[in-house]
């Protein structure tokens, strides 16, 4: 499938560009294939892949040879993140958890969306606002199943619109291999 054919996204980032941008822009879909390493940590980040189908997990590898996945990557969000916000050297490891496709767009072009383009710009920290929340959700309650504190059990609780409590974990199994006070 030819970028070019496609005038619509499904890219929630993608899609704040002004209509027929992403035809013009041709941006190639490229294949996502089950567990494909699009970076690994310590590479330059010279694309974006912004993700049409499929889900990217960023993987952290620990000194033992262990991992922990930091955050997945969907429709709703762009894997390269980092250099938008001026870190052109990638955290951590972007792989493939499951199949679909990604728009590639090289990081020039995005630096300058980004810079030039008020929604695209909003879209694209509102996913690293929703990343950072979960990462710092998923650390609670990896903090809490650690513990024997009886909140451990009833979940880690946020606060919905109207400013009432709502669970935002809880009832998970136990494991070990998530737990990051193991790491």
């Amino acid at each position: 499938m030819k970028a070019e054919s496609v005038a619509y996204t499904h890219n929630g980032v993608l899609a704040t560009l002004p209509q027929g941008m992403v035809s013009q822009l041709e941006l190639p879909l490229i294949p996502l294939v089950q567990r494909d390493v699009l970076y690994r940590a310590c590479d330059e980040i010279e694309y974006l892949y912004f993700v049409e189908r499929g889900i990217i997990s960023l993987i952290t590898i620990m000194s033992d040879g262990g991992t922990s996945e930091g955050g997945m990557i969907g429709t709703e969000g762009v894997l390269g993140f980092p250099a938008l916000l001026g870190s052109s050297i990638a955290s951590q490891h972007g792989i493939v958890q499951l199949p679909g496709f990604a728009r590639r767009m090289p990081i020039a072009i995005g630096n300058r969306l980004f810079a030039e383009l008020p929604l695209f710009r909003a879209a694209a920290l509102r996913f690293v606002s929703y990343l950072t929340d979960t990462g710092l959700q998923t650390a609670a309650c990896n903090r809490l199943q650690g513990s024997t504190h009886p909140a451990a059990d009833a979940g880690v609780f946020g606060r919905d619109a109207r400013g009432s409590p709502h669970r935002l974990y809880g009832d998970r199994p136990r494991t070990p291999a998530l737990r990051a006070d193991r790491i």
